[in-house]
C-alpha cells in the first residue's frame, strides 16, 4: 500500500464502489453539501453590511462596489440598509441553513448505513453462490474479519469522504468570497496552502503503510480467536490457557504499538499543519494592513475566512489521512468478494445453461466408473456402484477413504474427473445439480442446529411443514420425546449449534429436521459417532423405520448400523467393493 498508483487504485475503486452502489445517491448528497457550503458562503458575505454600519462611528472608508451591491440587493427585497433588517435577514437565513444542513445530516447517514449494508450482503452472496470446492476451503475467521472489523474500517472511510466534500467545498466557496473581496490576498495564500499539503504527503503516504500492517495484525488476531473458540475444551483439558494468552498478549501489543504509530505519525501531520497554518495566518493579516488598502469591514471579513478555513483544512488534511488509514480494510474486502464473485463465475462458465431436469429417485442412482481427485490427489478412480431405491445402502472403510467424498459427488457438490452419475437414468451434471439437492436430506456427524426454535429450525428445512408434518418427523426420528420434556416444547431455544441438547438429542432433533423436508434421498454421515450406546440405539430405531421407505446412504464404521443394510460397500484402494 506504500506504492502511490496502489493508493490511488484503492481510491478510485473505493469511490467508484460507492457511486455504484448509492445508484446516484451519493452524487445527491455531494450538491446538497455544496448547496449548503454556497448558502453558508453567502451568509458570510451578508455579514459586510453588518460590519459597514458597525464601522461608521469610526469614519471609515466609503462603502465599496461589494457593498453597493449588497445594499441594493436587500433593498430590492423592499427593505432599507439598517440593523434590525440585516439582523432579520440574517437570522433567518441561519435557522433555514440549520433545517437544510440537519435534513442532509440524516440523509447522509441513511446512505452510508444502505452502503455498508449493501457491501455485506454482496460478500454473503457471492459466499453462498461460490462452488462448493472454494468454500471448503475458506477460513472463517478471514470472512469474519471482513464482515465485522474490515467494514467497520469502509464505514468510517465512508464518512470521512462525506467529512472531506464538505471541507473542501466550504474552503472553495469561503475562497471564493475571499476573492471576491481581495484576489491579491488569495493567490499568495493558495500557493501557502499548497505547499503545507505537499510537505504532509509522506505522512499520508505512512498512513496508508501503518493502515495495511495494522490489519494484518488484526488478521492474525482474528484467526486466533476462531482457534482459540473451537479448541475450548482441548484447551482446558490440557491447561494450556498461559499458552493461548501470551499469544492474545503479544498481537495486543503489536496492535498497540502500530495504532501508537499511527497517532504519532497523526499528530506530528496535525503539528506542522497547525504551525505553518498560523505563520501564513500572520503573514496574512500583515500584508492585508500594511500593503492591500481595504475598507475595515471587508478586511475583518477576510480575517474571519481565513481563521475559519484554515483549521478547516487542517481537519481536511486529517481526515484525508485516516482515509488512507482504513484503505487496506478496502482492499481485504474487494479481494475476498472478487474471489468468490470469479470463482462462481468460472463455475458457471464450465457448465452450459442450467437443465431442466425434473428428478424420481424410483429406480437407482448408478455410479458409473467414477474417478475424482482433489490437489492432484487422487481419490476415486473408476469406482462404480448402484444404489438402489428405497433400500438403505452402507459404505464403509477406513477414514480417508473416499466415503464422504463419493457423498458429495451424489449431491453434485464436486465435479468428477471421469465417469457419470445416473438418477434414474437422469445423468447428474454441474448445471442440473441443484435442482437434484433440493429432493437430498445430508445428516453430517457433527450436525449444526440453528439458534433458533425448534420450529424454526423445521420450517428452515420445510417453510411449509405442518405441525401434524412436524410431529410425524420427529415420530420417526424418535425424537417425539425430547420435545415433551422441554419447557417451551418446539418454541424452545436450542442455544448457538443446538449447545443446550445434548449430542443423543442434537442428532434426533436434526434427523426429524431432514425428514420434515420429504426428500428423495437421505444420506447419514457418521451420524452415531461420538453417541452414548442409549443414543445411538434411539438414531438406529429411526433408521429401521426408514426401511423400505426411504433411499439411504449411511457412511459409518459402526458395524451395528450396517446390520440394517440392505447393500454394503467397502470403499478402499479407491474403489468400492460389494460386501
Amino acid at each position: 500500500m506504500s506504492n502511490p498508483s496502489v493508493e490511488k487504485g484503492a481510491l478510485r475503486a473505493f469511490y467508484k464502489s460507492l457511486i455504484a452502489k448509492t445508484r446516484g445517491k451519493a452524487a445527491l448528497a455531494a450538491l446538497l453539501q455544496l448547496a449548503l457550503t454556497s448558502a453558508q458562503g453567502l451568509g458570510l458575505i451578508s455579514i459586510l453590511p453588518l460590519l459597514y454600519l458597525s464601522g461608521q462611528a469610526f469614519e471609515d472608508k466609503a462603502p465599496s462596489g461589494a457593498l453597493v451591491a449588497i445594499a441594493h440587493s436587500i433593498e430590492s427585497l423592499g427593505l432599507t440598509l439598517k440593523l434590525s433588517n440585516i439582523l432579520l435577514i440574517y437570522a433567518a437565513a441561519i435557522i433555514a441553513l440549520a433545517a437544510a444542513r440537519r435534513y442532509h445530516a440524516v440523509f447522509s447517514d441513511r446512505l452510508q448505513q444502505s452502503y455498508i449494508g449493501d457491501l455485506g450482503l454482496d460478500l454473503i452472496k457471492a459466499i453462498n453462490a461460490a462452488p462448493w470446492p472454494v468454500l471448503s476451503k475458506i477460513k472463517h475467521s478471514k470472512i469474519t474479519q471482513t464482515l465485522s472489523d474490515d467494514l467497520k474500517q469502509v464505514h468510517l472511510a465512508t464518512a470521512l469522504s462525506f467529512q472531506l466534500f464538505g471541507a473542501f467545498s466550504l474552503l472553495i466557496v469561503n475562497l471564493t468570497v475571499a476573492c471576491f473581496l481581495s484576489i491579491n490576498l488569495v493567490l499568495p495564500s493558495l500557493l501557502v496552502m499548497g505547499f503545507l499539503w505537499l510537505v504532509l504527503k509522506p505522512l499520508h503516504r505512512k498512513s496508508s503503510r501503518l493502515g495495511e500492517t495494522l490489519r494484518n495484525a488484526r488478521e492474525r488476531f482474528f484467526e486466533l480467536l476462531s482457534t482459540n473458540l473451537s479448541g475450548l475444551k482441548l484447551i482446558r483439558i490440557h491447561s494450556k490457557e498461559s499458552v493461548q494468552n501470551r499469544q492474545f498478549e503479544a498481537i495486543r501489543d503489536e496492535t498497540i504499538e502500530q495504532a501508537h504509530q499511527f497517532r504519532k505519525s497523526h499528530s506530528a501531520a496535525l503539528w506542522l499543519f497547525e504551525s505553518g497554518a498560523v505563520i501564513a495566518l500572520a503573514l496574512f493579516i500583515y500584508a492585508a494592513i500594511e500593503w492591500v488598502e481595504l475598507p475595515t469591514p471587508s478586511l475583518l471579513l477576510l480575517i474571519i475566512i481565513y481563521a475559519r478555513s484554515l483549521p478547516m483544512l487542517s481537519r481536511a488534511q486529517q481526515s484525508w489521512q485516516m482515509l488512507l488509514h482504513a484503505m487496506p480494510s478496502f482492499n481485504a474486502y474487494q479481494k475476498s468478494l472478487q474471489s468468490f464473485v470469479q470463482s462462481s463465475e468460472e463455475h458457471s462458465n464450465e457448465r452450459p445453461e442450467a437443465e431442466k431436469t425434473i428428478w424420481s429417485l424410483n429406480q437407482s442412482i448408478c455410479i458409473d466408473r467414477l474417478s475424482f481427485s482433489h490437489e492432484e490427489r487422487s481419490i476415486i478412480e473408476a469406482l462404480s456402484l448402484e444404489i438402489q431405491a428405497k433400500q438403505t445402502t452402507a459404505l464403509i472403510g477406513e477414514s480417508g477413504a473416499g466415503k464422504s467424498t463419493l457423498a458429495d459427488l451424489i449431491c453434485g457438490l464436486h465435479k468428477p474427473n471421469a465417469g457419470r452419475i445416473l438418477i434414474d437414468e437422469a445423468e447428474l451434471t454441474q448445471s442440473n445439480a441443484s435442482a437434484w439437492r433440493t429432493h437430498i436430506a445430508y445428516v453430517p456427524q457433527e450436525n449444526v442446529l440453528f439458534h433458533t426454535s425448534i420450529r424454526n429450525n423445521f420450517l428452515w428445512a420445510n417453510p411449509q411443514a405442518t405441525d401434524t408434518e412436524i410431529s410425524t418427523a420427529l415420530q420417526t426420528a424418535n425424537a417425539h420425546s425430547i420435545i415433551d420434556q422441554l419447557p417451551d416444547g418446539l418454541d424452545t431455544i436450542v442455544g448457538e449449534r443446538g449447545s443446550l441438547l445434548s449430542g443423543g438429542e442434537r442428532q434426533r432433533i436434526a434427523l426429524a429436521r431432514a425428514l420434515v423436508a420429504h426428500p428423495k434421498l437421505l444420506i447419514l454421515d457418521e451420524a452415531t459417532n461420538a453417541l452414548d450406546k442409549k443414543s445411538e440405539n434411539q438414531i438406529r430405531e429411526a433408521i429401521g423405520l426408514l426401511h423400505g421407505e426411504l433411499t439411504v446412504i449411511i457412511i459409518t464404521h459402526d458395524p451395528a448400523v450396517t446390520t440394517m443394510a440392505d447393500r454394503i460397500y467397502r470403499i478402499e484402494n479407491r474403489r468400492a467393493t460389494l460386501v
